[in-house]
């Protein structure tokens, strides 16, 4: 219901337009003292310098080639709509950069002299269960965009609207920014009534395969004087994690991450143009000091089952480029970037770390000893060695029911084997040696001298075996506690943003 109020009222304004153009061009234009800036726009007499006028539609001296060239901006008719009764003409002065490729009189060459930004700001929390099958994991966020809208501008630099746009409602009203769409955002009063329209960034998050969103998204002005604007919206999203592998486990790490971009209207002459709007990280201006670190965080409560993960370093921030996206063949050529935003987390391995690897190397060593009976006692060294394998075989039973399940080997299950290859060298062994004992008459001497180089190669392998599977675990608590990180691209990227604006 809202939006068909919204769409009557601006054809209201549009047929307005037109009439009090016909009624102009008849009267040979409008009377009053009026000043003309290059493209023809009329506007009465300024007010006190800081103080937002307002123009109204009356007296102004408009041409219909100008409207023309305003409404094919955009290609909807509601939309060409909404822009030709809330902006100027493109001609002069008045014509703000992000107009860029929306009249055919245009240099197409012409560059803009400045860039506008897109700020990001990312807040995590929840993460839940990691899922390896799917290589997916449910995460709940807030994401808040800001940006400056563009308004346009007289030739004093002062802000244009309209009477209808800019005037108070009555008393004890409240104006709120309510999202009518994606990208679309009217300002109502609490009875519902469209007042003004602005252009929200449509953002895209290209990780991910459902989602919901959790209440409304939020616009809000955060500063008149900057045109500040704010759009906020929480997100509960299964988000698919690229190269997700646990050939390490239990000691893998993982970078879960969250890819955030603009994708619609990016193209040349779009409302988004990528060449006038460049994607940012939000600053301490923007955040106003609601959080720690202005761009994002993950929340202290934020827990992620079976995972730990550095508080202190949190999320790291980075701009990559895409393979797809807006892209023109023109003489400035840049790809689209989007927002990833990672953490780094590492399993909780205490259960194998204390539990598991420690009682297989001890009935290795136990298997090892079984060695110092006699070459001829082949019966009691096979029996005891055999009962250590299948105790170790009931173990690999157990965990295989609790391991992810994938289609490769991963770590802890390669110890498994080795272990239990182990285990059936040495009843190989002892029948070698009950054999060249036996049947060929080989000195016990002999025999032992292969017992105790067989026992000593066991021995190794369990020690080097111990030995890499802790270095594993060390390696990766390093990594984990490294506050460094990707943190600097951060800083690259940003300072890349500020160097085009």
């Amino acid at each position: 219901m809202g939006s068909i109020q919204a769409q009557t009222y601006f054809l209201e304004r549009q047929l307005s337009i037109h009439q009090n153009l016909a009624k102009l061009q008849s009267s040979g234009g409008g009377g009053g003292k009026t000043s003309r800036d290059g493209g023809g726009v009329s506007s009465p007499s300024p007010p006190s310098p800081g103080m937002m006028r307002s123009r109204s539609s009356k007296g102004s001296n408009l041409s219909s080639s100008n409207l023309s060239a305003v409404s094919l901006h955009r290609t909807s008719s509601v939309n060409s709509i909404e822009f030709a009764s809330r902006r100027p003409l493109l001609g002069g002065s008045n014509r703000r950069e992000s107009d860029y490729g929306a009249s055919s009189s245009l240099d197409n060459n012409q560059y803009p002299r400045d860039a506008q930004t897109i700020r990001f700001q990312v807040i995590v929390w929840n993460i839940g269960v990691l899922d390896v099958v799917t290589a997916s994991v449910p995460m709940t966020f807030r994401v808040t965009l800001f940006w400056n809208d563009i308004a346009e501008q007289d030739a004093n630099g002062e802000y244009l609207c309209y009477d209808d746009a800019c005037s108070m409602t009555s008393a004890g009203s409240v104006n709120v920014w309510k999202m009518h769409s994606r990208n679309k955002a009217f300002l109502q009063e609490l009875k519902d009534v469209p007042q003004r329209v602005i252009d929200v960034p449509p953002l895209a998050i290209l990780n991910c395969s459902t989602f919901e969103t959790i209440g409304n998204a939020e616009v809000d002005m955060l500063r008149e004087s900057t045109r500040l604007m704010r759009w906020s919206c929480m997100y509960r999203a299964t988000l698919i994690q690229e190269d997700l592998r646990v050939d390490q486990f239990p000691h893998d790490a993982h970078d879960l991450s969250l890819k955030l971009g603009i994708l619609s209207h990016r193209s040349k002459g779009k409302q988004w143009d990528r060449r006038l709007w460049k994607l940012a990280l939000a600053t301490k201006d923007d955040a106003q000091s609601c959080t720690r670190v202005p761009y994002g965080l993950i929340v202290d409560q934020a827990r992620l089952p079976g995972f730990s993960f550095n508080k202190d370093r949190g999320l790291d921030f980075q701009f990559c480029p895409l393979d797809h996206g807006a892209f023109d063949s023109h003489a400035e050529k840049s790809r689209e970037e989007c927002l990833k935003v990672s953490l780094n987390v590492l399993r909780e391995s205490g259960y194998y770390d204390h539990n598991i690897v420690p009682l297989l190397a001890l009935m290795n060593i136990v298997a090892v000893s079984v060695l110092t009976f006699k070459d001829s006692e082949f019966f009691y060294r096979a029996l005891i060695t055999l009962n250590i394998a299948f105790v170790a075989m009931g173990m690999r039973m157990t965990l295989d029911g609790h391991l992810p399940s994938v289609g490769y080997e991963i770590r802890i299950q390669r110890l498994l084997n080795e272990y239990f290859v182990v285990l059936m060298g040495l009843v190989l062994e002892a029948m070698f040696v009950y054999v060249l004992n036996v049947d060929f008459g080989v000195p016990s001497r002999v025999t032992k001298h292969l017992d105790w180089f067989t026992g000593i190669l066991a021995v190794a392998h369990n020690v080097l075996t111990v030995w890499r599977y802790y270095g594993s675990k060390r390696r990766a608590r390093k990594r984990l506690e490294r506050i460094d990180g990707p943190m600097p691209s951060i800083h690259e990227n940003y300072a890349k943003v500020l160097g085009a604006v």
